[in-house]
């Protein structure tokens, strides 16, 4: 299931950017602060060594915490991921990276 979600995620973020890109980074943060789950993001293209932020759309932020729940389940003790960094370059290759830490954009809101 959360090979299915990564690829609706890349493809739902590919689909939406009009620009030339050579890469494209995401780094987005979701955690539960008092009792409500809350994200942010921070996304970027980057055509050499110049980038510009783009918005992730509201389907792919859906992805990204259903990916999160989906992984819960398969997890020892059950945790959520708070952090995750995308990189998806134009040959259409893509890798994920997730963390538990403390989200640190996040945790100026807790």
């Amino acid at each position: 299931m959360s090979i299915e979600l990564q690829e609706s995620i890349v493809r739902e973020i590919v689909e939406n950017i009009k620009e030339n890109w050579d890469r494209l980074t995401v780094n987005i943060e979701i955690d539960d602060i008092d009792g409500e789950l809350v994200s942010s993001d921070e996304s970027d293209t980057w055509q050499g060594e110049t980038s510009e932020e783009f918005d992730l759309t509201f389907e792919a932020s859906e992805y990204f915490e259903n990916l999160r729940d989906s992984m819960a389940q398969f997890d020892k003790e059950s945790r959520n991921w708070t952090i995750c960094d995308l990189e998806i370059l134009s040959d259409g290759n893509y890798k994920f990276n997730f963390s538990y830490d403390k989200p640190p954009r996040l945790s100026e809101l807790g």
